[in-house]
């Protein structure tokens, strides 16, 4: 008994543990319990408010009383209003004599369609009204004749249907009854009952205008292809064959922001289709769909657009294949007939070159003994979990004698086989180099070159794995060749990823330059050699090869529309026919693929010396008619009323312009200066440009045709791989208030810097800037004339320059006389003053080009025409006493630029 009454008795402590549980638990009940009421109270606010208001779609026919007309389908044409104001007054006079005329507030008349005439309408409630009984009350007051409209309108009482308003994630089919979720338009499965979800009129992506294809072979691409595509786009492609086939996709070409801009390629249609790849970089290989249907579709985000990519596909039979083709695969066209394990944790990765971690990868690619293969290899794994990664082969049909199963992999880490490959040949095609104490920071001021060499007629392929640089100062500058002639062909700075770099030649140089202040990790990279490496496929019989590589069709040639990245397609469009000479022939001109023998009527001399400098043999003005020997086509040259030259051809009837140049619409006495200077008038230099970087005011240029500007090569110098952080600011006046009427802001969307320029020398200091959008003249936009190639600017002669440099922000204009190279040599003796330069400025100094001013203008009068003769380059200081500006001499690149403007 004592026992027992002790045990009673004897109080029990909680742990801490217990404590806290007991807290915690208290606390979710509390808060579970305060959830709860919180959707209640929710709920019922949602139900008040649908018990507040009420909107419902009907749809009838109109059967007499109307006729149909285009009219009606723009709902804003008079014959919309007028009908529809009379279907609204209809439609409410009968509510408003019915059951419902308390709960009923209007309606709104959607749409007409053809079919007598078929109205689409919206009704409103101030309350919830069953569907059944709207269209009741609509009924019985359309056969009662409760409207006096009824007596001209006849309505299909039988057509009345009354349906409920969308829910916000759905969409109406185009019968404007039916609703479905918005992720179902354009999926490949018809859910509308018009089938208006899937039809072509609604789903033609923006990419191509493509939606369903169902031949037995086609193809579809990027949007702009083969120009770079624009930012946030959606597209989304059907492939639908015969049944009982497999479809195969092949890239043409393929570019595309790595790992953001996405091909993702789906087995099947609508909401059960099946990932199969999700394709970015370059070089996909081929992709297999075993299905009759596929579904593409390609997202971009709001960063880096490249090129894009342009994919065919075609149709075969799985049953065609023996069993060696269904297995054997060396990767270097994707996956070949291998599908990964959807249900595994991870997928096996297509791979050229070697993996990380540094140096962990085959040395060089082991199918065929180069780098130009791929292999395969597992996912880096760095949770420390196992993951099981596996692919399957199509079935196989059962054999009585063995046979190989051959395709090469590569696996890393700890606790899986690892394939290890050290393979020694005579001459090596794959190196690794990077940059001084590469992973860890990279020291200032730093100074390296690397010369990167192949077998002779072999190229080189420069790959960077990494690069983390100091942004715009430090960079990697490659080159085509080494020495004094090698070629720019690529500067980056900033983070990866950058695109590959191919030479054309047999050696590469690769400079690594940094500032003093100011460390990153810097790069590690690879090349390869090999022949032909990112050179592109010969063209077919009736297409053109851009200079840039890509292939378009000849009728596009000379339309006057830049197809060709390189604009090669527009350039070389006048010649000389049946010359005894080089300068001597008759004139033509190519519109598309044909040439066009110029036509002696309305011939000038103003349309002599024009045609002379398209032609590059400058005012030479000494044109004779004569009877042609050909067949024709012709085309009449005359003078537009601007000046220009107008082209009509007897087979195009639209004209093609030949933009006049070099004229200001206002003028004004120079006598100013830019360091220090006078004001110009607004207007005065309408061909003068400025560039901001960034949103800051960077550098000077000038407008040459309605879509390039020219400016200085060190001004965009590591400031290159996003064109669109440029933007120029044309008919600008204040640098400090760019919402001038008269000034237009343009992004730039490619950059390209002259192949010969050098930074350290300074030679050929030029580059060329694309306007995203073509550009419209006006009496502050025009652009300045090109000097012709055997122009001579002797002394004695004076320029004008003009620019925003220090310190002004409006903008500033001066005289300064021409300066021989020789003298500039002995007046800047630190510098190598070349050909490709020419000097001006005072003895005294004053009067020059200063910082900002770089890239802009030098400028000759010459027979009332401005001529571009320089391009601000480089100075010591500004406005020094013997101390000149230098500027490049423009008619050393009247074939560059020529490339890109005609």
């Amino acid at each position: 008994m004592n026992l027992k009454k002790s045990l009673s008795k004897r109080s029990i402590s909680l742990s801490d543990f217990e404590i806290l549980f007991v807290s915690l638990l208290v606390a979710f009940v509390c808060v579970c319990a305060g959830l709860i009421t919180l959707s209640w109270l929710l709920i019922k606010e949602s139900q008040q408010v649908y018990g507040n208001n009420h909107a419902a779609t009907g749809t009838f026919k109109i059967l007499s009383g109307a006729s149909f007309s285009h009219g009606l389908q723009d709902n804003s044409s008079a014959d919309f209003k007028v009908l529809a104001f009379d279907v609204q007054q209809l439609i409410s006079e009968i509510y408003q004599a019915s059951q419902l005329k308390n709960e009923y507030k209007n309606a709104e008349v959607l749409q007409f369609k053809n079919g007598s005439i078929v109205v689409i309408f919206n009704l409103y409630f101030g309350q919830w009204v069953s569907n059944q009984r709207t269209k009741n009350e609509l009924v019985l007051g359309i056969e009662e004749n409760k409207s006096s409209l009824l007596q001209t309108i006849n309505i299909d009482v039988n057509s009345i249907e009354i349906t409920e308003e969308c829910m916000p994630l759905e969409e109406h089919c185009a019968d404007a009854l039916n609703c479905i979720s918005k992720d179902l338009f354009c999926d490949g499965v018809v859910n509308c009952p018009d089938g208006s979800d899937e039809s072509e009129k609604k789903c033609a992506t923006t990419c191509d205008g493509k939606f369903m294809l169902t031949d037995s072979s086609g193809s579809f691409h990027s949007i702009n292809y083969p120009k770079p595509y624009n930012s946030n786009i959606v597209c989304r492609w059907i492939i639908r064959t015969d049944q009982g086939l497999s479809i195969k996709l092949n890239f043409i070409s393929f570019e595309t922001q790595q790992y953001t801009d996405i091909l993702n390629i789906y087995e099947g249609t609508g909401p059960s289709k099946i990932l199969r790849a999700s394709l970015w970089g370059k070089n996909p290989g081929t992709v297999y769909i075993f299905s009759d249907e596929a579904t593409a579709g390609f997202i971009t985000d709001y960063s880096e657009n490249y090129n894009g990519f342009n994919a065919t596909y075609t149709t075969f039979h799985t049953s065609e294949l023996n069993n060696t083709e269904k297995i054997n695969c060396d990767f270097e066209d994707g996956f070949c007939y291998w599908s990964q394990d959807l249900e595994d944790d991870n997928e096996w990765e297509r791979i050229n070159g070697s993996t990380f971690p540094f140096m962990s990868g085959p040395n060089y690619d082991h199918t065929y003994g180069n780098i130009s293969g791929f292999y395969i290899s597992t996912p880096i794994g760095f949770t420390g979990r196992q993951e099981r990664v596996r692919l399957f082969s199509l079935p196989l049909v059962p054999a009585s004698d063995p046979f190989c199963l051959s395709f090469w992999y590569h696996m890393y880490g700890t606790e899986v086989y690892r394939l290890s490959i050290n393979i020694m040949n005579a001459i090596n095609h794959f190196y690794y180099f990077y940059s001084n104490n590469f992973t860890n920071n990279y020291p200032n001021q730093a100074s390296c070159v690397w010369y990167l060499n192949a077998k002779k007629g072999e190229n080189i392929q420069l790959h960077f794995q990494f690069i983390d640089l100091e942004n715009i100062y430090d960079v990697v500058e490659i080159r085509d060749g080494r020495g004094a002639d090698s070629l720019f062909l690529a500067v980056y700075t900033g983070q990866s990823p950058v695109p590959d770099v191919f030479s054309a030649t047999n050696q590469m140089t690769v400079l690594f330059i940094t500032d003093k202040l100011g460390t990153r990790k810097g790069f590690l990279a690879n090349f390869t050699t090999g022949y032909y490496l990112g050179m592109p496929e010969p063209c077919g019989p009736n297409d053109y090869q851009c200079g840039s590589g890509e292939c378009i069709p000849l009728v596009n040639l000379c339309d006057k529309q830049w197809q060709c990245k390189d604009g090669s397609d527009e350039a070389d469009c006048v010649r000389l026919l049946n010359g005894s000479q080089t300068i001597n022939g008759l004139v033509q001109f190519r519109i598309e693929n044909k040439w066009y023998i110029a036509c002696a009527d309305y011939w000038s001399e103003q349309i002599s010396n024009q045609v002379c400098q398209l032609l590059g043999l400058g005012k030479i003005n000494i044109s004779t008619e004569m009877s042609s020997t050909g067949n024709g086509p012709f085309v009449k040259l005359t003078k537009a009323a601007n000046q220009s030259l107008l082209l009509t051809p007897s087979a195009f009837p639209p004209p093609f312009l030949i933009p006049a140049c070099g004229k200001r619409l206002i003028t004004q006495q120079i006598n100013g200066k830019i360091v220090g200077g006078s004001d110009a008038k607004e207007g005065a230099w309408p061909w003068v440009v400025s560039l901001f970087f960034n949103g800051m005011p960077t550098c000077g240029a000038s407008l040459i045709s309605d879509e390039w500007v020219v400016s200085a090569a060190h001004c965009v110098y590591g400031r290159n791989l996003i064109p669109s952080h440029w933007k120029a600011v044309l008919g600008l006046y204040n640098s400090w208030n760019l919402t001038y009427p008269q000034t237009v802001i343009q992004e730039i969307d490619q950059i390209v810097i002259n192949p010969h320029y050098n930074k350290r020398t300074k030679d050929s200091d030029i580059a060329m800037m694309h306007l995203q959008f073509k550009v419209n003249y006006s009496d502050y936009i025009q652009p300045i004339c090109l000097p012709e190639a055997n122009q001579q600017f002797l002394p004695g002669i004076n320029y004008s320059i003009a620019g925003w440099g220090s310190p002004s922000t409006i903008l500033q204009e001066a005289e300064v006389p021409h300066i021989t190279n020789e003298k500039c040599q002995q007046q800047l003796p630190e510098y190598n003053i070349t050909e490709n330069m020419i000097c001006a400025g005072y003895e005294e100094g004053g009067i020059d080009s200063c910082k900002g001013d770089s890239g802009g203008p030098l400028m000759y009068q010459d027979n009332n025409r401005w001529l571009l003769a320089g391009v601000i380059s480089f100075g010591y200081q500004c406005g020094l006493p013997q101390r000149p500006g230098v500027n490049v001499r423009v008619t050393q690149y009247l074939d560059w630029i020529k490339q890109f403007i005609h």
